[in-house]
């Protein structure tokens, strides 16, 4: 999910919103009432034309999606065998912090490793829904000012990596 200058907010407004049906094997969702990951996504994702979002992989190995309402952003996707090449950094815990600036277009053209890393772009647009697999480490450009909810989950293909 998206993290740095976008401005998540908690979980609630509950029968408000359906899950997109791909996504409604959600086993975060069958924890009981009041557990923290049950009750912690959907998120709601506001942010300003130029907020962003830095290199980085969704907590304890979710999976992630993203229904963009309103505005334009684009991702840099890469995938997770691509992440040594990324500089990641596990002081902080189990899941890596990466020093790899996507955003900076001179920086990331001096940055031999993250030229050599394979990678998905694109823009995503009202309306759209997005996919980002556990592990896949990803980064974020707001390119209009933008609303979206989105939510991390766990279902049977990444229960396995779950921490």
């Amino acid at each position: 999910g998206e993290g740095g200058g976008e401005g998540g907010g908690e979980g609630g407004g509950e029968g408000l919103f359906r899950v997109p049906r791909y996504f409604a094997n959600d086993l975060l969702q069958r924890l009981s009432p009041g557990s923290l990951y049950r009750d912690a996504w959907p998120s709601l994702f506001i942010g300003p034309r130029g907020s962003r979002c830095s290199v980085h992989v969704d907590t304890f190995g979710s999976h992630f999606w993203m229904l963009l309402f309103e505005g334009e952003k684009r991702w840099t996707i890469f995938p997770p065998e691509a992440a040594p090449l990324l500089r990641p950094s596990y002081a902080h815990g189990h899941d890596p912090l990466f020093s790899a600036d996507v955003h900076d277009d001179a920086a990331a053209e001096a940055d031999e490793l993250l030229r050599r890393a394979p990678r998905w772009e694109g823009v995503l647009r009202a309306g759209e829904c997005l996919f980002v697999p556990a592990g896949a480490p990803h980064a974020v450009l707001n390119l209009t000012h933008t609303a979206a909810i989105s939510c991390n989950y766990v279902d049977s293909t990444n229960l396995e990596q779950v921490r």
